[in-house]
């Protein structure tokens, strides 16, 4: 984005604007008769104010000034510019300075006073969202970035600590791990290791890095590197500590090989080692900036951070990266509220998404029409509601679970609420999605549902306590939140709903307090791991809400799913450790997305992931002649 001049302070602004509309009936550059004591009156400000201020505008050239002269005799003041102008360049060197939503406010306080300016400054920003093509100041070269918005602001790229699918998808691209997971043949490949060995028993795997691998400030990645990324998410509070807990030793044979060993066999340790949250990072670099690593990560990966404030995410194309250089030069990410209409459509401007139909996603090859393309794909995130078994009360007793799991009809939830909401989901398996709940088969035939209730709750002695709902502020999450709630009171259950930021959802407290939370559970290209994912992670809800006992049980199904070799057998146990939380009501699936999207003709190389994410890697223009 185009660097600006320097900004003004909005005093000035402001005053001029006030100004100026007092006198709207003058026009410009055409001079006027006026006293410094009529000046302070219209500004509402002492005579020495007011000149004060008119010298500011003079310097600014806002306005042409020829004083009186001599004692009483009036001066000649000239507009040379209109409030409209100059509001909307302010805003724009906001916006280039990455101030996006002070612009984005300061252009909303003039909506009803100048609605010219706002509707100028709208037809602005749009433009700055897409492809654009901008020259280097130093030397000349035309730099090609893709400029998209961004939902929030992003506190927290640092890969041990990522948690929303925006904050993990943007570190996959500056941080890397050493294998990498084919989702086509189901099988890992190498990438920042070149090769992988496993003793029999699968306790003991040896690691060949790659020679040459440069990390974005230019060390070399080393073996040292490797455990000290491992050591780091394992003492760091890592909400993913589960990757290491069963490393027991590390030992560097040289400066490109490291054995592991570990306390038992684990079979499935290699798709551990392709997990984003284990991605290497550079010791020297990381002890140096300390804590301020979380904001600005530094890794081995196709793009480097080069900012991230609180309006502004930089991307830049990593000229040293040891695969395939991105053909985009930057991606820039500007943080904004998503706006969603009425046909569930979110603005990305150069890429926008549309949630209506599922398509499979296919580079047809084509872009010269003219026309927006549709590239679309199922999102196998399940939305769900997770309930609090360690609190006392009534979701820790499972007749009470058990009504909540009938009055929830995630069909008629589908049927209700619609917009992005695509299908029933079972459970979070995607090998299952296929499947219908029993709960929701035998509802149609259920001609006693209110007295089934009714007894459960009697069982479950449920004394018209009021529960704790806890959920984000997205529009999806609120629509949800208040459609439960609803179904609920009609069953005399009372629902409270509490909505919060991301970092005050995911305190320890917040989630204590919460009766039931509402989220959604990330389901990756890597089903089994994205399922141990959400069983493990202390930031899992569904973890933080599981009893003692479910927690024993799933640690021994994972140790005996370990030991298994066989990707069937592998995949079975996971269904059996989703079926054992199921059965407890431990969480209630709800429902999948659909995601769609119109992409600029000219723009190829798109790759969705089952998250919804385009891969900015393989992003490229292609330019007409």
């Amino acid at each position: 984005m185009n660097k600006g001049k320097g900004r003004v302070d909005m005093y000035i602004i402001d005053d001029f604007v006030r100004f100026r509309t007092e006198l709207i009936h003058i026009p410009l550059k055409e001079p006027i008769s006026i006293s410094l004591e009529q000046i302070a009156t219209l500004l509402c400000c002492t005579t020495r104010n007011s000149r004060f201020i008119l010298q500011k505008w003079i310097a600014l050239q806002w306005i042409a000034w020829i004083p009186g002269k001599g004692r009483g005799n009036r001066s000649q003041l000239s507009f040379l510019v209109e409030p409209d102008e100059i509001v909307v360049s302010h805003a724009q060197q906001m916006i280039y300075s990455g101030q996006v939503a002070e612009a984005l406010t300061l252009m909303q306080k003039y909506t009803v006073t100048l609605p010219r300016a706002n509707e100028r400054f709208q037809r602005w920003f749009r433009g700055q969202f897409g492809l654009q093509w901008e020259r280097e100041q130093e030397q000349g070269k035309r730099i090609e970035t893709l400029r998209l918005p961004l939902g929030e602001p992003l506190s927290v790229v640092d890969p041990i600590h990522a948690y929303l699918r925006s904050e993990c998808h943007i570190s996959q691209h500056i941080c890397e791990t050493l294998l990498r997971y084919n989702k086509t043949s189901g099988r890992m490949e190498s990438h920042l290791a070149y090769h992988i060995e496993k003793n029999e028993s699968g306790d003991r795997w040896t690691i060949f890095l790659r020679k040459g691998i440069l990390f974005h400030h230019g060390q070399e990645l080393l073996a040292s590197d490797v455990i000290y990324s491992f050591h780091r998410l394992a003492r760091e509070n890592s909400p993913y500590q589960w990757l290491t807990r069963e490393i027991s030793e590390m030992i560097e044979r040289d400066d490109r090989v490291i054995e592991i060993r570990l306390t038992g066999p684990n079979h499935l340790f290699d798709r551990y080692l392709g997990n984003e949250h284990l991605a290497i990072v550079p010791r020297d670099y990381v002890e140096q900036v300390g804590t301020d690593f979380a904001r600005m990560p530094v890794g081995t990966g196709p793009f480097k951070l080069i900012r991230n404030d609180d309006g502004l995410v930089i991307l830049e194309a990593f000229e040293s990266y040891f695969g395939f250089r991105p053909h985009l030069d930057r991606v820039q990410f500007i943080a904004l509220q998503k706006k969603t209409d009425e046909n569930e459509q979110i603005t990305t401007y150069g890429m926008w998404y549309e949630m209506d139909e599922v398509v499979n996603v296919e580079q047809t090859g084509e872009g010269d029409s003219g026309e927006w393309q549709r590239a679309t794909s199922d999102d196998w995130c399940v939305q769900y509601l997770s309930c609090n078994q360690r609190k006392t009360g009534p979701t820790a007793n499972l007749s009470f679970r058990q009504a909540l799991q009938l009055i929830l009809s995630p069909k008629q939830m589908l049927h209700e609420l619609g917009g992005a909401r695509h299908e029933v989901a079972t459970c979070f398996a995607s090998w299952k999605r296929d499947s219908l709940p029993k709960e929701e088969s035998q509802r149609e035939s259920e001609l006693c549902l209110f007295e089934h209730v009714r007894l459960l709750l009697q069982q479950s002695n449920y004394q018209g306590e009021s529960l704790r709902l806890h959920t984000f502020t997205d529009r999806d999450h609120v629509e949800d939140c208040e459609w439960i709630k609803e179904q609920c009171a009609m069953y005399g259950i009372s629902i409270e709903v509490h909505y919060y930021a991301v970092s005050e959802l995911l305190r320890p407290t917040t989630i204590e307090q919460a009766d039931l939370i509402h989220d959604s559970a990330t389901v990756g290209d890597d089903t089994e791991l994205s399922l141990l994912e959400v069983f493990l992670s202390y930031n899992s809800f569904i973890y933080s809400h599981m009893k003692d006992e479910d927690r024993h049980s799933i640690d021994r199904a994972i140790t005996h799913l370990q030991s298994l070799q066989s990707g069937i057998d592998q995949q079975k146990a996971i269904a059996e450790i989703e079926q054992m939380l199921q059965k407890q009501i431990a969480y209630l699936p709800l429902y999948r997305n659909r995601i769609g999207l119109m992409v600029d003709p000219r723009l190829h190389g798109i790759r969705i992931n089952r998250q919804g994410h385009v891969d900015y890697r393989t992003l490229w223009y292609k330019h007409r002649s």
